[in-house]
């Protein structure tokens, strides 16, 4: 999988995603078939749908930096036992690592 464009990513006129000024997505506000069903998507929606493509960027690198520093588990983490613990942390950790490997195109 080829790597993404580069962040930042930004929203014009409330639904258009775009990195300097490559269009990115469009959050539209059109007829979603689902099921059985349609859904139509309000322009509220389609704006927060939009800014969350747009902040997709920052939240990579952020899951990045948290994976990078190995912060999950503590010296007070008692519970360890090889890959996991079984403490909260293992969620988090486990989590983390399922996103990043989502948002780079491999299977959790």
């Amino acid at each position: 999988m080829s790597s993404h464009t580069k962040g930042p990513w930004h929203v014009v006129s409330g639904q258009h995603v775009y990195a300097d000024d490559i269009p990115i997505a469009y959050a539209s506000t059109s007829c979603v078939l689902s099921g059985e069903k349609s859904v139509w998507v309000d322009t509220v929606a389609a704006e927060a749908n939009a800014r969350l493509c747009a902040a997709a960027p920052q939240m990579l690198a952020a899951l990045k930096m948290v994976d990078d520093r190995d912060i999950y588990h503590s010296e007070e983490c008692h519970t360890w036992s090889g890959e996991f613990c079984d403490c909260p942390a293992e969620e988090v950790e486990r989590a983390v690592k399922n996103a990043i490997k989502a948002a780079e195109g491999k299977k959790p």
